[in-house]
């Protein structure tokens, strides 16, 4: 699909009907994905590496934004179908009418993807694309070792940074918000 075609409201509820039946289906695999079309992409489950880099990663970006951080949680895109990025931040206002959506039609303001040994570029690329064009403010990469590869405002993905120049310890950045309050810049914290 163009990346400048937006998936028609019918198409999106019936990817959100479709997506329900197939997690409720017990003979349909645990971690698949939608395309735009409805097809059913395999994905493979997460190694224990890509999961340990996951976590640490939910844990940075919980202690530096507060809120909800939410792992593997399924996003209708408008232009890509159902993806499931390894984490989402929500904030507090929004978190109960962002779980309550299977999958989940809000649009979260960060993405955070952790890049797997099997993982391609460009399928990586076309994803961040994807939650971008939905209307996502920010994304951010990561490596298997939790390592800083890429972020930016934008769909395009550079290759990765390599030795020592790749942070452990990822900052992220604050993001002006009308409802940025003054403890919560005092504390480091974004309010979205």
């Amino acid at each position: 699909m163009s990346t400048d075609t937006a998936l028609p409201r019918d198409a999106e509820l019936d990817l959100c009907t479709l997506w329900r039946e197939l997690a409720a289906d017990p003979k349909a695999p645990n971690w698949f994905e939608l395309t735009e079309h409805g097809e059913l992409v395999f994905v493979p489950q997460p190694t224990p590496k890509h999961q340990l880099a996951a976590s640490r990663l939910l844990g940075q970006v919980h202690d530096q934004l507060g809120d909800a951080v939410v792992p593997s949680i399924a996003v209708l895109t408008k232009t890509d179908g159902v993806r499931v990025p390894d984490l989402v931040w929500i904030s507090k206002d929004r978190v109960e009418e962002a779980v309550a959506q299977d999958p989940m039609q809000l649009v979260p303001p960060l993405v955070v993807e952790v890049l797997s040994e099997s993982d391609r570029w460009s399928v990586l690329a076309h994803k961040v694309r994807a939650y971008l064009e939905t209307g996502c403010e920010k994304w951010r990469l990561f490596s298997w070792m939790a390592r800083l590869l890429t972020t930016g405002p934008t769909g395009c993905i550079r290759s990765p940074c390599s030795g020592s120049g790749c942070p452990t310890r990822v900052t992220l950045s604050r993001v002006k918000s009308a409802e940025q309050t003054p403890a919560a810049a005092a504390a480091g914290r974004v309010v979205m």
